[in-house]
């Protein structure tokens, strides 16, 4: 019996699942590739968050400058604890100087921890309705400010403000999240003057 050109059902079956196989092992490849991508999205988009809420923190303890002669202290200082972590609140006065913090009016600015983050707030003083600029820096549970040198704050109870009536010579920003401290801590030299 003489055999014609083509393909038997077994050969065409057998094509068919390898190529089946071939698609499920692309698509997987495929689907990880996508997700390995959304992740590094993510992580950089965070990361550029928090070296920007970084710059900005710096740039604002850099242009600290005293607000009213009647407020002598232009460094202010509460620390507090929540649920085992550290719940500073820090507030003082800056010139800005750099977006968002301009430099056409002093601006209060407090940094402590909220529900959603870290949070920054900045207000203008001396306008009308003033804008409020807002800086959240996500996933941090706690704030741990400490004033190393020179002025150290003297030891008190939890919850009791302290103030300084100049610029710290350094200030350690040590940032908290679920599994502990996060990352390296922030240390900065403030300076008073800021830009006139």
């Amino acid at each position: 019996m003489r055999r014609t050109a083509g393909f038997t059902l077994i050969e065409l079956l057998v094509a068919i699942v390898v190529t089946g196989v071939v698609a499920l092992l692309v698509y997987g490849v495929i689907g990880v590739a996508l997700d390995t991508q959304a992740r590094v999205t993510e992580r950089r988009t965070a990361l550029q968050r928090e070296v920007a809420f970084r710059a900005v923190l710096t740039e604002a303890l850099r242009s600290m400058r005293q607000a009213e002669p009647s407020e002598p202290d232009i460094f202010v200082l509460e620390e507090s604890e929540g649920g085992g972590r550290p719940r500073d609140r820090l507030s003082f006065v800056t010139a800005g100087g750099t977006p968002p913090l301009t430099a056409d009016a002093d601006w209060r600015v407090t940094l402590e921890v909220t529900d959603v983050g870290l949070a920054l707030a900045a207000v203008p003083e001396g306008l009308a309705a003033p804008p409020v600029v807002l800086a959240v820096l996500d996933g941090v549970t706690g704030l741990d400010v400490e004033v190393l040198a020179p002025g150290r704050l003297p030891p008190r109870a939890p919850g009791a403000f302290a103030s300084l009536p100049g610029a710290p010579g350094l200030v350690s920003f040590v940032l908290w999240d679920e599994a502990g401290v996060a990352g390296p801590a922030l240390v900065v030299a403030p300076r008073v003057g800021g830009n006139p």
